[in-house]
């Protein structure tokens, strides 16, 4: 790989990465950024954060419709600044069509703010799509639970089968987007860490309902925690509830620690159900990698 620098990820491990730092990152002067924010047109505003906004935006010289992360890095401590810096970096490095598509980045260091353009994916998440079901009490069909499984493997198939890994670390319904043509693409690297094929990654991060056991229990992990993490969403998909739940942080670790599960419901095929129970495993070397479930 023709990268150069250095980029560090959450739990302090480092290797060779094309490195992004809003303070280190200057190929423009601060006038010819700011020209450049004219280049799109803000239409409306997505969701409001702690550090700013995302907006759906028109690419004025073509008319594509994208969307800016506008963030406020003043306000972030150093870990959420990591994180930034970690989703810019992976997206940028990951070229694949189903991963979400980075665009630009824009910084105005007088400002102190960073702009991140990327992919907008109209049809939401898989988050909502389950609220959806669950409100309107129906299900979501088989052909499509099989589809957005293989599409989500292929992303992971490309993050996981490089020199250096990158894990998601994350993937949870709301992570898994959905275009126009209701084509999955994966989202949110923040959390993400990339290892030496060999390595093992230690940090404790992630959404606890979607941690494989050794998440949970602070103990070593490898990509074989993404296919974890993507049999629970499998399982949510189909069931429109996760496979474990409970009522305080300690239950739930119990629980994800003991595996057991309800099977999904019965209009499901056992093949589905199967295939969830290969990704729900508990130990990680009786897990498929998503090579195998690709070729299932």
């Amino acid at each position: 790989m023709s990268i150069s620098g250095k980029w560090f990820v959450q739990d302090g491990t480092s290797g060779d990465f094309h490195f992004f730092h809003p303070d280190s990152d200057k190929r423009f002067p601060p006038s010819y950024e700011k020209d450049r924010l004219q280049i799109y047109q803000v239409l409306n505003r997505i969701a409001t954060g702690g550090f700013g906004t995302v907006s759906r935006v028109l690419r004025v010289f073509d008319g594509k419709i994208l969307v800016w992360k506008e963030l406020n890095y003043s306000r972030m401590n150093k870990k959420e600044r990591r994180m930034m810096i970690t989703e810019v970096n992976i997206l940028r490095e990951v070229d694949h069509a189903h991963v979400v598509k980075y665009y630009d980045t824009i910084i105005l260091r007088d400002e102190q703010k960073i702009y991140i353009i990327i992919e907008y994916c109209s049809n939401g998440d898989v988050g909502a799509m389950i609220d959806r079901c669950k409100s309107k009490k129906s299900r979501m069909e088989e052909a499509f639970i099989w589809r957005v499984l293989s599409q989500i493997l292929q992303a992971l198939q490309s993050c996981h089968n490089r020199e250096e890994i990158i894990l998601h670390r994350d993937l949870k319904p709301a992570n898994i987007l959905l275009d126009d043509a209701y084509m999955v693409k994966v989202a949110d690297f923040g959390l993400a860490a990339v290892v030496n094929s060999d390595s093992i990654a230690s940090s404790k991060v992630g959404t606890p309902l979607y941690m494989s056991p050794e998440q949970i229990s602070g103990a070593g992990y490898t990509a074989k925690s993404d296919i974890w993490s993507l049999g629970c969403i499998v399982y949510e998909i189909a069931a429109l509830r996760p496979p474990f739940d409970a009522q305080n942080q300690m239950e739930l670790a119990h629980f994800i620690r003991e595996g057991k599960f309800s099977r999904i419901p019965d209009l499901y095929s056992p093949d589905l159900h199967r295939v969830i129970c290969w990704m729900l495993q508990q130990a990680p070397k009786s897990r498929p990698s998503a090579d195998e479930l690709l070729s299932y």
